[in-house]
């Protein structure tokens, strides 16, 4: 299967506003944003290839979150006037058409599949599956990540289990996943990346076990929360097969659009742009969402609805950002790429 994008696919898709920011921004500065930010967005990534993704926020000074609403433009890194001139390359506006910009330093953004390094989770051996638990295909080379949740597929009944292209769908349909040594499940649906713009990092394996729906540390997903009803520093959760269960809270005003990811983990890089993603940072008094081998998680309110599917984040290793971001590709665009149907405690 190959994801077909839609040319509107870099549009600002809007958060519900909390209470707090609502009461902090102007509305009309809030829409004259919006506007301007839509009207530009695709431009800006063309005339400065070293932007890394873009958004909006309220924009942050010397760490202050300011009621303005601004454009968010990423960058791996922040370079000085001098340096900027020294490499030939344009500096970016402090502001478009009287729009403020921010711009964030982001460092690398890489796929979490894990490596070698031990994992929290792991499921005994032929225990029923579970989310949240270590997977890995049999075609790749000792990469692992993490069992999301389980799903229907919506041609024939199967029921499967969810993860990333880059964990388990990669090696080809019909690869073997493998849990603990023993063959679980079979690749039977995958998203390939494209050269252009992506909404998704997924992929589905039919079970060859029984399934427990039961999410350690969170529960049985009781169903999905779509994106027109997410609210801005919305509090979630997920568990990984390496980090465990963390917490975090919604960064943005809204979904993330040209975010530029390393999909591949070795010496060369493979860098893919997507869109429609959240921006997760940690919730308060821990430094980091995820890591790598918690690609496949899926992330959850507190109410348990999930909204998508972890994806990428900055690496822990890296000490030149303090606060690590992770990147979750939405559960609607999920569901709908792959033609499945998410089981929750309505399917128990």
């Amino acid at each position: 299967m190959t994801n077909n994008q839609d040319e509107n696919t870099s549009e600002f898709k809007a958060f519900k506003l909390d209470d707090s920011t609502r009461r902090k921004l102007s509305s009309d500065n809030y829409s004259k944003c919006i506007t301007v930010y839509n009207r530009i967005n695709k431009q800006l990534v063309n005339d400065y290839p070293n932007i890394t993704g873009t958004g909006i926020r309220l924009k942050v000074t010397n760490g202050e979150v300011l009621d303005k609403p601004s454009i968010l433009i990423m960058v791996k890194k922040k370079l000085s006037l001098q340096k900027i001139k020294e490499l030939g390359e344009k500096i970016l506006p402090i502001e478009i058409e009287g729009v403020p910009t921010d711009v964030e330093e982001t460092g690398e953004i890489i796929a979490m599949q894990n490596a070698s390094d031990p994992e929290v989770l792991q499921n005994p051996s032929g225990c029923i599956l579970k989310p949240g638990y270590k997977i890995n295909a049999a075609g790749g080379r000792g990469f692992s990540g993490t069992l999301g949740c389980f799903v229907k597929d919506r041609a024939d009944g199967s029921i499967s289990l969810l993860s990333n292209h880059h964990v388990i769908g990669k090696y080809g349909i019909g690869d073997r996943i493998i849990q603990n040594g023993e063959y679980i499940a079979t690749v039977s649906k995958d998203i390939e990346y494209n050269n252009n713009i992506n909404l998704v990092d997924a992929a589905i394996a039919k079970s060859r076990r029984p399934v427990d729906l039961q999410i350690p540390g969170i529960g049985i997903p009781h169903g999905i929360r779509q994106v027109p009803s997410v609210t801005d520093n919305l509090l979630v959760k997920k568990t990984g097969q390496r980090t465990g269960l963390t917490t975090g809270k919604i960064a943005t005003l809204g979904l993330v659009c040209n975010k530029l990811i390393n999909v591949e983990k070795g010496p060369t890089p493979v860098l893919k742009r997507f869109d429609q993603l959240y921006e997760i940072e940690p919730a308060e008094g821990n430094n980091f969402f995820s890591d790598e081998g918690d690609s496949g998680s899926i992330v959850l309110d507190a109410d348990r609805n999930v909204l998508g599917l972890l994806i990428a984040a900055n690496p822990l290793n890296d000490p030149t950002i303090p606060i690590k971001k992770s990147y979750v590709c939405t559960i609607e665009n999920v569901l709908q790429m792959l033609n499945i149907e998410l089981l929750t405690e309505d399917d128990w």
